[in-house]
C-alpha cells in the first residue's frame, strides 16, 4: 500500500489498484507502478491522494513488464530487457512513448538512479551480460568496465541489486550493490571505480556496505543499513569496524600490443604513520585472475611528502591495476603517475639493431 506524511501522522492512500511496487513524481503527477506488469497509474496533478481509475497506461511501445520507474528529463520505464522513454504531451492522458527514443538496454533489478545530471543503470539486454550504463539523450553509453563487467559476471545473483548518488566531498557517487552476492561497487564522476566494503565479524570477510539508502538531511549524510540503525557518514571517521576502499583500472594499449607496467606513483594523503598500507594487485588477463597484494607505507606520522610507489609491475597484452586500502586513515587520491612501455615489432627491434632510427609517428 502506499501511505501520506502529513507531519504528524501516516494515513492510507486509496488507489483503484493493488501490489504498487514503486512510485516517482514527475512533471506534477505521482506515478506508480502496478507490481511486475506493464502497467502505470497517474494521480491528479500535485494531488498525491487522488487517483482516478481511468488514469493509467500499459507501456506496449516495447512489450516489456516495468521493472523500475524513472523521473529525469523524461520519464524512464526500465524493463527487463528495453527503456522506454516517455514524454509529457499535455492531453488528457500526458504521457506517451516518445517514438525517437530506441533503447534496446532494460534494468537489472531496481538500480536507477541521478548523477551527473544524468539518469544510470545496470544494464542487461536480451542477449545477456551487464554493464553500468548513462543515459546520453536516448542512447545508453557504458561507464563500466571489462574487469568491473568481469566481477559481475562472476557474481552468484544480481537480479536483486539495488543503487543509490550521493554527493561526497565534492564528488558524485553511483553506489551499487548486490545484497546476495554481499558486495558494493561505487563509480566516481571522475570516472573512477572502486569498491566498498564492511568487515563483518559473523562472516570473518569483507561485505558490500550496508547502506540501504542515503538522505542528506540538515548538514548531514545519513543512510539505512539493513538493522534499521540510521547511521551517518563523516568525513573525519575512516573506519566503521573495518572498512576496505578498493578501486581498479583497465591498461590495455589501442594497437593490442603487450604493455610493460614499470612505475606506479600513486599521490595522496600521506605521513598518517607507517603501520597504515595501500595494496596493489596486478591482473594480465582482464581480472579474471590476480597476483599477490603488495604493501607500500603511507609513511611515517608527519611525512607529508611522502609518495606511494611499485616498480617493475610485469606485462600483458590486457592488465588491469587494482589498489585497497583498508586502514582508518584519509582514503583521499588526487592523481596517479603509471610508466608504461610497450612490446617492440620484429622490425622495430631489427632497425634498433642496425642502428637505423625509429620514424617518429
Amino acid at each position: 500500500q502506499m501511505s501520506r506524511w502529513d507531519g504528524t501522522t501516516f494515513s492510507t492512500v486509496v488507489l483503484p489498484f493493488s501490489n504498487p511496487t514503486g512510485v516517482v513524481f514527475h512533471d506534477g503527477h505521482f506515478i506508480a507502478l502496478e507490481g511486475r506488469t506493464g502497467r502505470f497509474w497517474i494521480s491528479d496533478k500535485f494531488d498525491g491522494d487522488t487517483w482516478n481509475s481511468l488514469q493509467f497506461a500499459t507501456a506496449e511501445d516495447k512489450p516489456d513488464n516495468i521493472q523500475q520507474l524513472g523521473s529525469d528529463r523524461t520519464l524512464f520505464l526500465f524493463g527487463k530487457e528495453t527503456t522506454q522513454p516517455y514524454i509529457n504531451n499535455g492531453t488528457a492522458f500526458p504521457f506517451v512513448p516518445n517514438q525517437q527514443g530506441r533503447m534496446i538496454y532494460g534494468i537489472e533489478g531496481q538500480t536507477w538512479a541521478q548523477m551527473d545530471n544524468t539518469s544510470i543503470w545496470l544494464a542487461r539486454s536480451k542477449e545477456g551480460g551487464l554493464k553500468v550504463v548513462k543515459a546520453n539523450g536516448y542512447t545508453p553509453q557504458a561507464i563500466s568496465t571489462p574487469s568491473i563487467e568481469n566481477e559481475f559476471a562472476l557474481l552468484s545473483k544480481t537480479s536483486d541489486a539495488y543503487a543509490n548518488s550521493i554527493m561526497w566531498q565534492g564528488h558524485e557517487w553511483y553506489i551499487l550493490t548486490f545484497p546476495t552476492a554481499k558486495r558494493t561497487f561505487v563509480f566516481d564522476s571522475n570516472n573512477n571505480w572502486f569498491e566498498w566494503s564492511d568487515w563483518n565479524d559473523d562472516d570473518s570477510a569483507f561485505i558490500g556496505h550496508p547502506a540501504l539508502d542515503f538522505v542528506y538531511f540538515d548538514g548531514s549524510y545519513l543512510f539505512v543499513d539493513g538493522t534499521g540503525a540510521i547511521k551517518e557518514l563523516k568525513t573525519t571517521l575512516y573506519g566503521d569496524n573495518i572498512m576496505s576502499s578498493e578501486f581498479s583500472t583497465a591498461v590495455q594499449h589501442i594497437d593490442e600490443q603487450r604493455v610493460y607496467l614499470y612505475n606506479l606513483i600513486i599521490d595522496m594523503t600521506t605521513g598518517v604513520g607507517e603501520d597504515a598500507i595501500m595494496e596493489l594487485a596486478i591482473s594480465s588477463d582482464g581480472g579474471r585472475s590476480w597476483g599477490p597484494w603488495v604493501e607500500r607505507t603511507l609513511g611515517a606520522i608527519g611525512q607529508y611528502e611522502h609518495r606511494v610507489q611499485w616498480h617493475h609491475m610485469g606485462s600483458g597484452y590486457n592488465m588491469v591495476i587494482k589498489a585497497r586500502i583498508t586502514d582508518e586513515v584519509p582514503r583521499e587520491i588526487t592523481r596517479g603517475i603509471l610508466d608504461v612501455g610497450v612490446q617492440q615489432s620484429y622490425l622495430e627491434r631489427r632497425n634498433q639493431r642496425a642502428g637505423v632510427p625509429t620514424p617518429i609517428q
